[in-house]
């Protein structure tokens, strides 16, 4: 159950693996899907298992869920974490939800052209949350808050020269027109975020 005293916690510095975290998955999920999984040292690790079983023993039901949100790996654990991209309140209105990302040095990063690839370093902020399922069970899942990057990893483009193995040659070449510069002289604005461990 989602209250308003929901505690968050901070991972420390790991790898992130299939991260969507500037735009949602929407391959099984139409409304779309921000998730990540976050490979960690056992030392760092075991701290936050720790946590999600004391939360998985407060249910005290019956059936509890084959699936949680960590398994061992080499070396430690990999943890895996999830946010709705949109969410339908009790009246059902539905809002808009992403997770917060920031650098290395806690600034937000709200370029929309901004990737993140598979194999970056960082932390996640994040809550647990329960839940009760009749068929499956009850369980908890790991809520996605907010990602800092501390490596970024960025891939080439699917249809880039590079990518059908051309390199650079002499011979013709585009003429890409120079942008204008643009000069912006509005105000600017603040804007209050939310405070994260990093």
């Amino acid at each position: 159950m989602e209250t308003e005293k929901t505690k968050t916690y901070t991972t420390g510095i790991g790898v992130l693996n299939y991260p969507y975290l500037v735009k949602p998955d929407t391959k099984f999920n139409a409304d779309g899907l921000y998730h990540c999984k976050l490979a960690l040292s056992k030392e760092d690790g075991e701290p936050l298992v720790k946590e999600i079983e004391n939360s998985l023993a407060t249910l005290k039901a019956k059936k509890v869920s084959s699936f949680k949100p960590y398994k061992k790996v080499e070396n430690g654990y990999e943890f895996s974490f999830k946010l709705k991209s949109k969410v339908a309140t009790k009246s059902g209105a539905m809002y808009e939800q992403k997770p917060k990302l920031f650098d290395s040095k806690g600034q937000i990063m709200s370029d929309p052209e901004l990737s993140v690839w598979g194999g970056s370093r960082g932390k996640v902020a994040f809550q647990i949350y329960t839940y009760q399922n009749n068929m499956l069970g009850s369980g908890v899942t790991l809520k996605l808050r907010a990602v800092q990057i501390v490596e970024l990893v960025q891939g080439k483009a699917k249809d880039s020269s590079e990518s059908y193995g051309f390199s650079s040659e002499d011979g013709y070449e585009v003429i890409i027109p120079k942008e204008m510069p643009v000069v912006n002289n509005a105000k600017a604005t603040v804007v209050t975020e939310d405070k994260f461990d990093f």
